[in-house]
């Protein structure tokens, strides 16, 4: 199978909602809409996306690539944050961010550990005072 050589964003027509991206793994290359994934995860030289599934409301759907989340690094110019060196989330499902540094996400009320370092970046890409 021809390996992509970065990741592909494919514009939106009128919002931001229709963009998506290719991802590959062993099965062939799929396409799907930005404002659909929750988060990614990497392990190693893996990442795993963790996606809405617009067919299946009540599930998460996950699909793993064989790239490390370092080549993905993109999608924080795409409207997702980086909530510590393994998780990159989408910012459209941000519920909030407690006390002992965790994003809840809307979606299932997932909990992501945020550590200080990417706690700060957050912040300042959200204009929160992290006082």
């Amino acid at each position: 199978m021809a390996q992509l050589k970065q990741p592909i964003i494919i514009g939106g027509f009128e919002t931001e909602q229709n963009q998506r991206i290719c991802l590959a793994d062993e099965d062939g290359k799929h396409f799907f809409c930005l404002y659909n994934i929750l988060y990614a995860k990497g392990d190693g030289c893996y990442t795993t996306f963790y996606m809405v599934d617009s067919r299946k409301p009540d599930e998460i759907k996950a699909i793993t690539t064989c790239h490390n989340l370092g080549y993905y690094k993109m999608l924080l110019r795409f409207g997702f944050g980086q909530a510590n060196q393994r998780i990159v989330f989408n910012l459209v499902y941000l519920d909030c961010i407690t006390k002992s540094n965790e994003v809840v996400l809307k979606y299932k009320h997932e909990l992501i550990q945020v550590t200080p370092t990417y706690r700060d970046e957050l912040y300042e890409m959200l204009k929160i005072d992290v006082g």
